[in-house]
C-alpha cells in the first residue's frame, strides 16, 4: 500500500490521504486489503490514545483504523 498524505495540525488534527494505490500481487484473497483501503480512504483526522497508539476517524468521528507501535517485526 502506497500514497500521500496531508497533515493539518490544529485543534482537531486533520489528515487526509490522496490517492492510495495497491499491488494485488501474491493476494489471493483482497477482502482485508479492501477493508483496509476502504478505511484509509475514509480518514479526516486523527489522535492518540493514552497507550500511545494512533486513531483514525472518519468524517464523524468514528475510528476506522487503530496503529498500534510494535518493537517485533513479526506481530
Amino acid at each position: 500500500i502506497n500514497g500521500s498524505f496531508e497533515l493539518e495540525n490544529g485543534e482537531n488534527s486533520k489528515l487526509t490521504f490522496g490517492q492510495v494505490i495497491s499491488t494485488m500481487m501474491a493476494c489471493p484473497d483482497m477482502t482485508l486489503e479492501n477493508q483496509i483501503l476502504q478505511a484509509i480512504n475514509s480518514v479526516k483526522s486523527f489522535g492518540v490514545t493514552d497507550e500511545g497508539n494512533i486513531e483514525l476517524y472518519n468524517e464523524s468521528g468514528t475510528p476506522v483504523l487503530l496503529l498500534k507501535k510494535s518493537n517485533d517485526i513479526s506481530e
